[in-house]
C-alpha cells in the first residue's frame, strides 16, 4: 500500500511539471507573438512614446520569465536543508511536499523499512516538487508582466 503511494505521488508530480511547462510554454508563446504583431504594427519606431516602449518591455520581461523556468536550476535540487522540517503531508500540494525531508516523506507515506531505493525515490519526488514549485513561480510573475504590457499596450492604442 505504501508502494502505491509513492507510486501515486509520482504519477502527481509529473502531472503537475507537464502542466507547468505547458503554462509557460504557452506564455513564450502568446508574448512572443504579442510583441511580433505590436512591433510589425509601429509604422515609424522612433515616432512612438515611451508608454509604448513600457508596455514592449513588460511583455519582454513576461517572456523572459517565461524562458526562466525553461531551464533547470540545479540548486533547488539540493535537499540538504529540509533534514529537520516535518508536516503532514497533503499530496495535492507540491507546496506542501517541497517542506518534506526525504525521511518525512517516507514516514507520512508509513513506510517504515525503506532502502536506499526509496530514499532516493523520495529525494526525487521532492526535487521535482521544488522545480514545479519555481516554474510556477516564473509563470506568476511572467503573467503579471504580461498582463501590465497588454494594459499599457491597450491604453496606448485607446489614447492615440
Amino acid at each position: 500500500m505504501a508502494y502505491q503511494k509513492l507510486e501515486y505521488l509520482s504519477d502527481l508530480t509529473q502531472k503537475w511539471l507537464i502542466y507547468a511547462e505547458g503554462k509557460n510554454t504557452a506564455l513564450v508563446v502568446g508574448n512572443t507573438f504579442a510583441l511580433f504583431k505590436v512591433i510589425e504594427s509601429v509604422q515609424d519606431p522612433y515616432a512612438v512614446s515611451l508608454f509604448f516602449h513600457a508596455g514592449v518591455l513588460c511583455l519582454i520581461i513576461g517572456t523572459l520569465f517565461a524562458f526562466r523556468a525553461i531551464f533547470p536550476i540545479t540548486r533547488y535540487l539540493d535537499l540538504k536543508d529540509l533534514s529537520s522540517k516535518t508536516c503532514t503531508l497533503n499530496p495535492f500540494s507540491s507546496t506542501n511536499l517541497v517542506q518534506h525531508s526525504p525521511t518525512s516523506l517516507l514516514k507520512q507515506l508509513d513506510l517504515t523499512d525503506w532502502g536506499h531505493f526509496e530514499y532516493e525515490f523520495a529525494e526525487y519526488l521532492i526535487g521535482t516538487a521544488r522545480l514545479i514549485v519555481r516554474k510556477y513561480s516564473c509563470f506568476k510573475y511572467g503573467s503579471l508582466f504580461t498582463v501590465a504590457g497588454i494594459i499599457i499596450l491597450a491604453s496606448y492604442k485607446f489614447i492615440i
